[in-house]
């Protein structure tokens, strides 16, 4: 479960207002990246980016693996 700390609420990030809570530890490093101007737009579609982004990063490593 994420620490107090790191755990998105209604309280401090309004944007994850009918959001599921997050269940998994998220890191307190943050990495940037600048996605292809073509996949910019479908991505500001989604309501919930950084979960999309976590999910699909993953998805990535288990393949590799």
């Amino acid at each position: 479960m994420p620490s107090e700390d790191t755990q998105f609420t209604r309280n401090n990030l309004p944007a994850r207002r009918g959001l599921p809570p997050l269940t998994k530890e998220v890191s307190t490093s943050i990495i940037s990246f600048r996605p292809y101007a073509e996949d910019l737009q479908r991505l500001n579609n989604k309501k919930d980016k950084a979960t999309f982004i976590r999910d699909a990063v993953r998805l990535a490593l288990d393949a590799e693996a």
